[in-house]
Order: structure tokens, then C-alpha cells, then sequence
């Protein structure tokens, strides 16, 4: 049953990505993948959020799997960031490769941290 749950909430992640991908595709730097960006930063800070709930309780087992596992997993993408960022070198477009794999790495990072002591913060008031 909860593998069904988190294909059925993996289904919501995979339309989710592909709606907001279709809405942020920003053309102003052509060639550019600020989509797949906007949305690892934004799945990050999302699982770092889940997680700091996971922790405290706020959410069980059940909920956190569902929705880290199956919906976050599905929504954000290494397979796209991969295929993009060596698209980018292919082009020989190595400046926007570089910012785009730190742009990735350092944002997610930061995203997930900063919601983790968001939450924190929060589940101390």
C-alpha cells in the first residue's frame, strides 16, 4: 500500500515539475536551464522543511515518505540537471555550465539548510 501511495504521490511530482516547468522556462538567457534550477532549489528547501518536521514529530513516517519520497522525489530532477549541465559543456558554453552546477549545488544546499532552522525556529515559539 505505501508503495502505491508514493507512485501515486511520485504522479503529483512529475506533473508538478513538468507544469512549473513549463512556466518558468525564462528565455532571457538563451539556452540557459533556470526551470530545472527554480525547481531543485525550491524541492530542496521543501525536503529540508519536511525533514525538519520529520524530526520533531510534526510529521510521521507515513507522511514523510509520502511526500519526500514520492512527491519531492518525483518533482525535483538529477537526471535533468545531469543532461543540462553536460548539454551546456557540450556547447561549449562553459561559464553558464559552471554557474549553472554551482548555481544548483550552493542553492539547494542553502535552500535545504535555511528551511531546516526555519522550522526550527518556529517549533521553539
Amino acid at each position: 500500500m505505501l508503495l502505491l501511495g508514493i507512485a501515486a504521490m511520485g504522479a503529483i511530482g512529475a506533473c508538478l515539475r513538468f507544469y512549473f516547468g513549463q512556466r518558468i522556462r525564462w528565455n532571457a538567457a538563451k539556452d540557459f536551464p533556470f526551470a530545472t534550477l527554480v525547481i531543485n532549489v525550491t524541492g530542496s528547501a521543501l525536503l529540508g522543511m519536511l525533514w525538519s518536521m520529520y524530526e520533531l514529530n510534526a510529521i510521521g513516517e507515513l507522511l514523510w515518505q509520502l511526500l519526500g519520497t514520492g512527491l519531492l522525489g518525483a518533482y525535483t530532477t538529477f537526471s535533468t540537471f545531469s543532461y543540462e549541465l553536460f548539454s551546456l559543456l557540450q556547447k561549449k558554453r562553459i561559464i553558464a555550465a559552471s554557474l549553472y552546477l554551482l548555481a544548483t549545488v550552493v542553492l539547494g544546499i542553502v535552500a535545504a539548510a535555511s528551511a531546516r532552522v526555519i522550522v526550527h525556529m518556529v517549533a521553539l515559539n
